[in-house]
């Protein structure tokens, strides 16, 4: 009998140093497990089929290590599988889960990565839990690899901040365009699943919040989405999985939701992250724009746990997610990327107050709308927003822009602008891998001024929640500011502190000026000033869209004017 013992615990050694060294697990818990393999020896990172009878096999291999493969894996009712954050394990046909007990498996995060298990086409069987590393004092956008009602997540995940009778959690409201109430922990509030995104705020101390439930595995749809509207989404699986083209996933989530039967509104062809505010760079708190456009850097990925925006094509319901688009990567951060682009950043500053918009150069693109590489801006509250417009304009304003490379030296690009404060605005430009005979040359129409934004920034006035459409103009020129061609002198109008209105430019003393309302009622009319500048006072206006038309001779102005009292 003490020869059998000394043999088993022989063969269970070796075995042990086996599996580390071949697939660079190592073995932990309280107890030894029993897992033994009914099919094949164990050879380099495979197997057949693994059963855990007893105690609790522990993974924790580092991230540098292959990730394990198992044909099949099962738990029995006495055994457990845990996932250090750490880990990578693929199970490639079945996993069954016999342990009814809430960590019969466990996939594991901490500050420095989270645990990654991608399962089989087929979803796996029985209860698992699956944790979500949070940085304290933060908004975050989540989403659940684990089918749980709210009400259960509530409960049982009191780092979720408490504020009377509601949890600082919350739900998109596609229709009105705002978040929603905060959660209660009643049962009200719906279930987590298929990649439902929600917004959640947790409390002083950074922690884990753990999601209990059935693992979601295979082709997976988000329903219940509104048509044309933005919709909060977000990774439903247990592993990161790849979002754009140049991410190492066989599919990747833009590809198969901008086909040729499109879920994402093509003007739109992105995916929007929250991003905190971040004073140290006077960045405003808002969404940070991933496309195909390679920005900041080519592919991109999003870690289990991760919610974000997208905006529905104006039929569609549901996005859709797929097994081909997950991927291991352990120790990816919850907001991540993995620049051969020509790219232009041009940035505003408003006191305190930043915002960014791109211009991206290559020969594949158009001037027109290019779906997944020319990407429209997300209107927030956000103080201040910049943005421009496409050459060949389609009415929607955009943060990416992408255009051909081939005329990188020949484009004039007009460039948006919307400002909550008002104020001294400044124009800044970042430039990779431009050519170094292009400029970057900012036209501020208003004051018939030049500036080269490679060489230095530009500062202008601009009036309070009075949005610019057409003031400035970005050229892309190998020609001096002198050789530059001066725009034709036009008139520019635009709401001065909501009390007056100020038309600036070239007018004869015919010119009069008429303003309607949004039912195309005449509000007033005033006889004009020779000259370049006159102002209109309206004192007792009521907030709203106006219309101002300009008629001066045979030559009529038309400018949208927004009066808010």
């Amino acid at each position: 009998m003490l020869r059998k013992l000394i043999l088993y615990f022989l063969f269970f050694a070796i075995y042990s140093l086996n599996l580390q060294a071949q697939v660079g697990i190592a073995l932990s818990g309280v107890k030894s497990p029993s897992i033994t393999n009914t099919g094949a020896n164990i050879v380099g990172s495979s197997a057949t089929h693994w059963v855990v009878s007893d105690g609790n096999f522990i993974l924790d291999s580092p991230f540098a290590v292959k990730a394990a493969t198992m044909d099949n894996l099962t738990i029995a009712p006495g055994g457990s599988l845990t996932l250090t954050p750490a880990t990578c394990l693929t199970v490639s046909e079945t996993l069954t889960n016999n342990n009814t007990s809430e960590t019969g498996i466990w996939v594991k995060s901490d500050s420095t990565g989270t645990g990654s298990l991608i399962t089989a086409a087929a979803t796996p069987s029985g209860i698992a839990a699956a944790a979500r590393w949070m940085s304290a004092g933060k908004w975050n956008l989540v989403s659940s690899p684990i089918t749980q009602t709210v009400s259960a997540f509530l409960s049982a995940n009191p780092a979720i901040e408490t504020n009377g009778v509601l949890r600082t959690m919350m739900d998109y409201n596609p229709g009105q365009n705002y978040w929603n109430r905060f959660f209660t922990t009643g049962a009200g509030d719906g279930v987590l699943s298929d990649g439902r995104g929600f917004a959640m705020h947790i409390g002083p101390a950074s922690t884990a919040v753990t999601f209990t439930g059935s693992l979601q595995a295979g082709t997976l749809t988000a329903t219940g989405l509104t048509p044309g509207a933005w919709n909060c989404v977000g990774n439903p699986y247990t592993s990161a999985i790849g979002i754009n083209a140049a991410s190492l996933a066989v599919n990747d989530f833009l590809s198969v939701n901008l086909g040729a039967s499109p879920n994402i509104d093509p003007s739109f062809g992105a995916i929007y992250i929250w991003e905190q505010p971040d004073a140290s760079s006077n960045q405003i708190g808002g969404y940070t724009v991933i496309s195909n456009v390679p920005v900041s850097s080519p592919a991109f990925n999003i870690q289990q746990g991760q919610a974000f925006m997208i905006k529905t094509t104006a039929t569609a319901t549901s996005v859709d997610f797929n097994h081909d688009m997950q991927l291991h990567i352990p120790n990816l951060a919850l907001k991540s990327s993995a620049i051969s682009w020509p790219v232009i950043q041009l940035s505003v500053t408003v006191n305190s107050q930043k915002s960014t918009t791109y211009l991206a150069f290559n020969d594949q693109m158009t001037k027109g709308l290019d779906p997944t590489y020319d990407v429209g801006m997300l209107h927030t509250n956000a103080p201040l927003s910049v943005y421009t417009r496409l050459v060949e304009d389609n009415g929607v304003p955009f943060v990416i822009q992408s255009l051909p490379g081939s005329s990188i030296s020949k484009y004039v690009i007009p460039v948006g602008l919307e400002s909550t404060a008002g104020g001294v605005v400044i124009f800044s430009a970042k430039t990779i891998s431009l050519p170094a005979d292009c400029k970057v040359i900012l036209e501020d129409k208003a004051t018939k001024t030049f500036t080269d934004l490679k060489l230095g920034v530009y500062k202008a006035t601009i009036t309070a929640n009075s949005p610019i459409t057409d003031r400035f103009l970005l050229h892309t020129s190998a020609e001096t500011i002198n050789n530059l061609p001066v725009m034709p002198n036009e008139l520019n109008a635009y709401v001065f502190e909501n009390m007056e209105i100020h038309i600036v430019g070239p007018i004869t003393s015919q010119a009069v000026a008429t303003l309607f309302d949004a039912l195309g009622r005449v509000v007033l009319t005033n006889k004009l000033n020779e000259g370049d500048f006159n102002s209109i006072p309206t004192p007792s206006m009521s907030s709203g869209l106006y219309l101002l038309r300009v008629a001066d001779h045979e030559v009529i102005h038309s400018f949208k004017l927004l009066i808010k009292q």
